[in-house]
């Protein structure tokens, strides 16, 4: 997550520079400058400074993929293309995101970096949903895409698909039925739990029931004293 989060940021802030400056030197110049700042702050993770070098290993990875799928100088983007927040309404339910970039020029695309590995086939459509949910709310306020894609820069590769209507109509029923679901769950007080590989990376994996049987009931006192003995704590929020 944290390779993930500095990749992001350097390739935020080249592609946010005028084409001819998109260079791999001040490519790498953004890494170090960005990365040593990350560094100092991986105590904030519950990181140890020996992981430091794991963390440049995995980035410069990901960058060197990222020049091997193409040259940021030949991508055209318009004013407010990088990191731009999106803030919308996709068939009754309000949605907010930050796409990665929109280039510009014969086809209009909405971009998004990935630097986990490129999954199955199989699991493709899941990752893909995402970026069609970009297309549909860039659609909802007037402004749609030809393509959507996905970098998958450890992997050097490049995944494009038509932003065409029955894909982004399948990601939008999705969302539709995802929320509902919210919904009905926080009215019974009731969570279905979806245990899956991203469980081990989650903080509150030993409080988990589906992680542990004999794990107390979420939400009791014993489990927010374990919580609280781990550093971790609740966090209240409201239906929105």
């Amino acid at each position: 997550m944290i390779t993930g989060t500095l990749v992001h940021d350097v390739l935020e802030k080249l592609m946010a520079l005028p084409p001819q400056e998109r260079t791999p030197d001040t490519a790498w110049e953004l890494l170090r400058t960005l990365g040593a700042k990350t560094v100092d702050d991986l105590p904030k993770y519950g990181l140890a400074p020996a992981q430091a070098k794991d963390l440049k290993e995995k980035s410069a990875e990901s960058l060197k993929g990222y020049f091997e799928i193409e040259d940021p100088r030949d991508v055209q983007i318009d004013a407010g293309g990088v990191e731009p927040d999106i803030r919308t309404e996709i068939s009754g339910v309000r949605f907010n995101g930050r796409i990665d970039r929109i280039t510009e020029g014969e086809v209009r695309r909405v971009t998004d970096y990935k630097t986990g590995k490129r999954p199955d086939a199989a699991y493709l459509p899941d990752t893909l949903r995402q970026v069609m949910l970009y297309a549909a709310a860039l659609a909802s306020i007037e402004k749609p895409v030809d393509e959507v894609e996905l970098l998958y820069l450890n992997n050097a590769e490049r995944v494009r698909r038509p932003a065409y209507s029955a894909a982004i109509d399948r990601a939008t029923s999705d969302l539709v039925e995802n929320r509902s679901k919210m919904e009905s769950a926080f009215s019974n007080h009731a969570w279905l739990a979806t245990p899956g590989g991203i469980c081990r990376t989650c903080a509150f994996r030993s409080v988990c029931p589906t992680q542990h049987s004999d794990t107390p009931t979420p939400g009791s006192s014993e489990c927010n004293s374990t919580l609280q003995r781990q550093g971790l704590s609740q966090r209240l929020r409201q239906a929105s």
